[in-house]
């Protein structure tokens, strides 16, 4: 894949994740992931490149529970920038609606 392609997949993306956000279908942060998965909502988990361990260590703990779990090629500071937050996101939780 050319480098051209990757920056307009990765454009896409963002548009996409931002439209969700918009509508209320993307949950923001370890917290609020944790609250949803604990409650048993279904879903899938995104998160950035540059995560820390204690996040990762969760993330895997996740998967064991069988929930599906896919690095973007974003920092936590662009998905903030995404949506709106002055600081970082590190973790987003979208559930499933049906």
């Amino acid at each position: 894949m050319t480098e051209k392609e990757q920056k307009f997949l990765k454009e896409k993306l963002k548009q996409l994740l931002t439209l969700a956000y918009r509508i209320g279908k993307v949950k923001l942060g370890l917290e609020e992931t944790k609250i949803y998965t604990g409650k048993r909502f279904k879903g899938f988990i995104i998160y950035p490149t540059d995560i820390t361990p204690r996040v990762r260590k969760e993330i895997n703990f996740l998967r064991k529970k069988s929930y599906k779990c896919f690095e973007i090629p974003f920092t936590k500071a662009e998905l903030g920038n995404i949506f709106g937050k002055n600081g970082e996101v590190s973790i987003l939780f979208l559930p499933n609606t049906q």
